[in-house]
């Protein structure tokens, strides 16, 4: 099947791209002073909120839309698995791989997610078959995945200096499973999830919110340093908005509306784009 996309879902599928790719950057300047899970939380809850609005915004211009969001209730065990999947495992994994990866690496890595997604696609998506050239071209991926996160753990960084080899290949794998996530969650959201694309997005985040919370509550959030991170570094708090704004409600609501418009390899092949626009 050629790959093929009209220009308003290129357009759509480039701003996801330039969203989600452009949130390695900002999610390094957060991560620097806010702690993973606590990230993790914010990011979601903001996402959470925002699409919260756009719930109420749509049913003030038209309440028969209310007839959408009450398959929130029916669809909400699926609704959890993605928010765990897609949302909170990865972002948790990314938080805490960041740490100890370089953030243009990481984005190369978690580039991958395509080569995951068309492989389970082949085995549990009927239109989603992986051909011979398709095979050959994901396993040349995977090969460049392996030399990126060699030259990672060779190389490591500036920041990464001091960092013992061990702690730069957890890192790795950590991303590397943020992609894996990615990859199981477009597949079961492409074959058992069909819902308004706002009402799918909103359930998804506010599932990941939920598991976020009392997992950061009991790890890591320290209310104390909230005031000094507001006082003395507010660049974190502009990455924790523009996670959650940008590359979590706009961005997972532009996952749901191409999800069901060009499907699941197609979606996912933006991630390939996620290195142009980390910087």
């Amino acid at each position: 099947m050629a790959f093929s996309i009209g220009p308003v879902d290129l357009s759509l599928y480039i701003l996801l791209a330039a969203l989600r790719g452009s949130a390695f950057f900002f999610l390094k300047l957060s991560v620097l002073q806010v702690n993973a899970f606590t990230i993790t939380f914010l990011r979601l809850f903001i996402g959470w909120a925002c699409l919260g609005v756009a719930i109420m915004a749509l049913l003030l211009k038209d309440f028969t839309f209310w007839v959408e969001v009450k398959k929130l209730g029916v669809n909400w065990k699926k609704l959890l698995f993605v928010g765990l999947i897609n949302n909170f495992l990865p972002v948790t994994f990314i938080a805490l791989g960041e740490d100890y990866t370089n953030s243009s690496v990481a984005s190369i890595i978690i580039a991958s997610t395509p080569i995951f997604t068309a492989i389970l696609g082949a085995f549990f998506l009927k239109d989603e078959k992986l051909g011979k050239l398709k095979a050959l071209a994901f396993c040349v991926g995977l090969l460049g995945l392996i030399l990126v996160s060699l030259q990672g753990l060779v190389g490591g960084g500036n920041s990464l200096e001091k960092t013992p080899w061990t702690l730069i290949l957890l890192g790795h794998l950590l991303i590397i499973a943020t992609a894996f996530s990615y990859g199981i969650g477009a597949i079961f959201v492409r074959k058992y999830i069909v819902i308004h694309p706002v009402v799918g997005a909103f359930g998804q985040v506010f599932s990941g919110m939920i598991l976020s919370f009392p997992v950061a509550l009991g790890i890591d959030i320290h209310f104390a340093d909230f005031k000094k991170i507001i006082d003395d570094d507010y660049v974190a708090w502009v990455g924790i908005f523009y996670q959650g704004i940008g590359a979590t409600c706009i961005g997972i609501l532009l996952y749901y509306v191409l999800m069901q418009r060009i499907g699941a390899y197609k979606l996912m092949s933006a991630w390939f784009l996620f290195p142009v626009f980390e910087n």
